[in-house]
């Protein structure tokens, strides 16, 4: 007789299954909003919005990694949210929901027509001009931009993570942020980014350069 071997999941499956499991909880909750009366449906809504705003979330910081882009947050998760609980159907799982939630921001960002992150932002947002310079930007000079800026990644981390020597990434780093700060040289920052500056060793900055634009405006 064959012993029985116990099937132990891996990490990555645990997780799906949870998320699967936490997707289907959500559902059962949109689906008795969707089936209640007009007034039971207004008195829902703060839970169902509760329910569903961190998978918009997760779409939004995912569809923000992916491409490298800074999104207006609050404006996305209302515009999001506005637009699901219009839907009577709502996805059957968490992974098509969260590439409606990309496609609708990238379908935003490409129509000129939209004005996707560049008339409106909340206070603790970034600046319009900046979301609309910044994704402007090609996909890999984002890339580098946002790793370092952003994310916060060290130097030595963003050159792994492209591939290319630290020295050369460094340089692209400098040159793309010095053009990018010409054209927002009076929008103020973000105070958690992270500006490349003389205080990173790993920078080498031409005895030139003059990085005062955006040091007060970053305080």
């Amino acid at each position: 007789m064959k012993k029985q071997t116990s099937f132990i999941p891996t990490k990555a499956e645990s997780r799906q299954q949870r998320l699967s499991d936490e997707w289907a909880e959500m559902r059962k909750t949109y689906l008795s909003f969707t089936r209640s009366i007009p007034k039971q449906r207004v008195e829902r809504l703060g839970l169902v919005f509760e329910t569903i705003e961190p998978w918009l979330s997760r779409g939004i910081r995912t569809t923000m990694l992916r491409h490298f882009l800074v999104l207006p947050h609050e404006m996305l998760i209302a515009r999001l949210f506005a637009k699901a609980v219009r839907r009577e159907r709502i996805a059957p799982s968490h992974t098509s929901f969260l590439m409606w939630v990309e496609s609708y921001i990238l379908e935003g960002l490409a129509d000129p027509s939209d004005a996707l992150g560049v008339s409106v932002s909340a206070a603790n947002e970034p600046h319009p001009e900046l979301q609309y310079h910044f994704n402007k930007l090609a996909p890999v000079d984002r890339g580098l931009l946002y790793l370092y800026m952003i994310e916060q990644y060290s130097l030595p981390e963003v050159a792994k993570y492209v591939g290319a020597p630290a020295e050369e990434i460094g340089n692209h780093l400098l040159d793309l942020w010095s053009k990018l700060e010409k054209k927002i040289a009076n929008v103020p920052l973000p105070r958690d980014w992270r500006l490349p500056n003389s205080d990173d060793p790993h920078l080498n900055f031409p005895s030139n350069h003059a990085h005062l634009a955006h040091s007060e405006l970053h305080k």
